[in-house]
């Protein structure tokens, strides 16, 4: 009985390093999957957050396509606003040379060549002549293309040179807005000889023309 006993010892004692040898192994082997699972699981992370980097560059990228065409087509609206606006001329200027407690008057003839009518036309004078301004704002409504209007400004101090610049704000009838810029050179002439269209001289379309 006893021979029998440290038998069976022994060969459990000789099955126990085989037995740690083998369970070593296997835990090497699942060591090694979740290693391996780890790995992978990293580089789909890696993958993922390029993938998102690439989907953020795509979306700035469309992004600014679209500003880039709105950009495109607020500007042709802008040129079209612009051409269908009014142009306008001077068709004749002068400074009186009567003046009333020392101020000076220069009297403007305003033309509509082009565009849409016009319900308030806003004229603000600067240049020589309106050096020392008193009042150099004038407005007028109802303006359409033919039509024409006197515009009068006065100074307190005679004009050094004979140039004057109208600022035009110009509102439609419909809401819209434009703004214009004409200049002229104005001439010494009394005010009551009578206005002789023909008589008319123009000093060329860089000056008095607005195109």
């Amino acid at each position: 009985m006893a021979a029998g006993f440290a038998g069976w010892q022994a060969t459990i004692a000789r099955r126990q390093p085989r037995d740690a040898r083998e369970g070593a192994a296997v835990a090497q082997t699942v060591a090694d999957a979740a290693r391996r699972q780890a790995d992978a699981a990293e580089q789909q992370a890696r993958s993922a957050e390029e993938q998102a980097t690439a989907a953020g560059d795509h979306l700035r990228a469309a992004e600014e396509q679209v500003r880039l065409l709105q950009r495109q087509l607020d500007a042709e609206e802008a040129g079209r606003h612009e051409a269908r606006g009014p142009r306008f001329r001077i068709r004749r200027g002068w400074v009186d040379r009567h003046t009333q407690r020392g101020r000076v008057t220069a009297r403007i003839y305003l033309e509509q060549t082009d565009g849409p009518g016009l319900d308030t036309v806003t004229a603000t004078a600067t240049g020589p002549v309106m050096r020392d301004a008193e009042n150099n704002t004038a407005r007028c409504r109802s303006l359409a293309v033919g039509g024409n209007t006197l515009l009068t400004f006065s100074a307190r101090t005679p004009p050094r040179g004979g140039m004057i610049v109208l600022d035009l704000d110009c509102t439609s009838a419909t809401g819209e807005t434009w703004h214009r810029s004409i200049s002229h050179d104005l001439s010494n002439r009394d005010p009551y000889e009578p206005f002789e269209w023909g008589a008319m001289s123009s000093p060329g379309p860089n000056r008095n023309d607005h195109r």
